[in-house]
């Protein structure tokens, strides 16, 4: 087995620009249910609740604007940690002061989607692919998740 390169979505609930916390503690990945990416070719990979809360987190991974412009790294997603109570990976998104208002002038637009790319080791099953071990590398602000329901 080798490790793969995947980038997921997920479901997220929206969010008030407004709010104060509109870039605090969001979630990332969660356990224990099936996530697409495009290299899966429709077969999608599960992550076991016991995988992702033992995954070791970095001190931060940084924040780019959509996946091909990753010379734009935006900020870190920080304050990585796992949530027991949702079964998730949870981060603040810290926006460089310098990008904050593109950052919100793109979330008006539509691009409020949060994609994570990470180096997964997976078993193959009969109709998916479980995920062994999970390695965080990037998290990236897209207007087209490849979950159309992955919105922040």
């Amino acid at each position: 087995m080798t490790y793969k390169v995947r980038i997921c979505t997920q479901f997220f609930s929206d969010i008030d620009i407004r709010s104060k916390d509109i870039f605090h503690q969001r979630t990332l990945l969660t356990a224990n249910s099936f996530l697409y990416d495009r290299i899966g070719a429709g077969r999608p990979i599960y992550i076991p609740n016991y995988i992702l809360k033992d995954t070791k987190l970095p001190d931060k991974v940084p924040l780019y604007l959509g996946h091909g412009n990753k010379m734009l790294v935006l900020g870190n997603v920080t304050h990585l940690n796992y949530d027991s109570l949702s079964k998730s990976i949870k981060g603040d998104l810290e926006i460089n002061e310098r990008w904050n208002s593109l950052v919100l002038d793109k979330y008006r637009e539509g691009v409020n989607g949060l994609s994570v790319e990470f180096r997964s080791l997976e078993e193959r099953k009969k109709l998916y692919n479980n995920v062994l071990d999970l390695q965080l590398q990037c998290v990236c602000i897209v207007d087209r998740p490849a979950d159309h329901n992955s919105r922040i």
